[in-house]
């Protein structure tokens, strides 16, 4: 399996073709080896080998071509690990695979080949990337080759690696464009937000559903910052499926609405400080009691809910999470919550039977005695008629 540093020169090099161009292999002057024998031989780009062997991408790499000659600025492992994890999670996000290509893009020269003696002769200079924005060159000495030194300053630390078609430059930092800096601090700032990191964190989905559901996935994705105590699902499953329900029922939406909103405070609250602390005000309007007998170990609501914080400190980009084990209730809120529940126990409907039409029939002996009368007046009439039919056969 591929460690973080084998993946990203993986990617770097798939993004290169994906990009829509191609690393040349032709022999570039002094180079006789394609790019992985060279890259071999270069300890700074060890993961760099690593990965293209464990992506299978060595033949693919070693047959590609071009007439055109590179200039390759690679970072070095150390540069991409500089940027920081949430930056390199951002950039490896799917979502930002265009971002990606662009950054990487950026780091190419196409048409020219650039020896260092070359970059110092030149020196200083603007050379168009493969991306399309320009990279400053500066130096101030033989092999001292600086890119971009007004913002990243990165530093060439291997010049004049020489592949086919191509002089590498192994530097010091990964380096941006003007607009690529301002779109990659957007998109960090956008994957950090605590939102997103609730979306993918499985243990508060429920949380995040329900935060949907209500539409403050929104107001809570602004610039803040804001603090929230995230119950995590089975805080939630702890309420019981007939609390759970009724919180989904239409009537109950602000409600609902309102018990997420007393989770959630103005302000970037760490456990340290709230530690010091004794109440909170939340986006809901009630206080929060908070309480706690050690670092790190936060108590909220201690004489109802007594909810403990379980991973403190999460840290976003416009605010922090700290998930909790149970939901969290005012005593207005806990009221409100009654009396919702009451009231959609009385509405429940209740299933009446269909009644059923049975014949009727007489069994009883008073329905019996009321036929006699009608019995007997059909005897007389039959007995008459025979009487009469039995004079005229006279």
């Amino acid at each position: 399996m591929l460690q973080f540093k084998q993946i990203i020169p993986t990617l770097i090099i798939s993004s290169f073709i994906i990009g829509g161009f191609q690393i040349p292999l032709k022999a570039a002057p002094g180079g006789t080896q394609n790019a992985i024998v060279v890259a071999q031989g270069v300890p700074s780009l060890s993961t760099l080998v690593s990965a293209v062997t464990a992506a299978g991408l060595v033949s693919t790499l070693s047959s590609l071509s071009s007439p055109a000659p590179f200039t390759i600025f690679a970072p070095s492992n150390a540069a991409f690990t500089a940027l920081g994890q949430d930056t390199v999670n951002t950039l490896l996000d799917p979502s930002n695979v265009t971002l990606l290509a662009d950054v990487l893009k950026y780091h190419v020269i196409p048409g020219s080949e650039i020896s260092a003696a070359t970059a110092i002769s030149v020196s200083p200079t603007t050379r168009a990337s493969v991306q399309g924005d320009t990279i400053a060159i500066s130096s101030t000495g033989a092999g001292n080759v600086t890119l971009n030194a007004s913002t990243q300053n990165a530093t060439v630390i291997t010049a004049d690696v020489a592949a086919t078609n191509a002089y590498v430059h192994v530097i010091n930092k990964v380096i941006l464009s003007s607009a690529l800096s301002t779109r990659v601090t957007n998109a960090v700032a956008d994957y950090t937000n605590i939102t997103k990191i609730a979306t993918r964190t499985p243990s508060v989905s429920t949380l995040v559903s329900l935060l949907s559901a209500t539409n403050l996935v929104a107001p809570l994705s602004t610039t803040g910052p804001f603090t929230v105590f995230a119950p995590t699902n089975d805080a939630f499953n702890a309420l019981g499926t007939n609390t759970l329900n009724v919180l989904a029922l239409p009537a109950n939406a602000t409600l609902l609405s309102d018990i997420l909103k007393y989770h959630v405070v103005s302000g970037n609250v760490s456990a340290a400080t709230a530690q010091t602390l004794t109440t909170a005000n939340s986006l809901q309007g009630d206080a929060i009691a908070l309480s706690s007998t050690g670092v790190g170990n936060v108590t909220l609501n201690a004489s109802t809910q007594n909810a403990i914080v379980t991973t403190p400190d999460v840290t976003g980009s416009n605010g922090r999470i700290h998930l909790i084990n149970k939901v969290i209730l005012s005593s207005a809120l806990a009221a409100r919550l009654n009396t919702a529940i009451t009231a959609a126990a009385s509405t429940t409907p209740t299933t009446t039977p269909t009644p059923t039409t049975t014949p009727t029939t007489l069994t009883k002996t008073g329905d019996n005695l009321l036929l006699l009368p009608f019995i007997g007046v059909a005897i007389l009439a039959l007995g008459a008629i025979g009487f009469n039919r039995f004079k005229k056969s006279k």
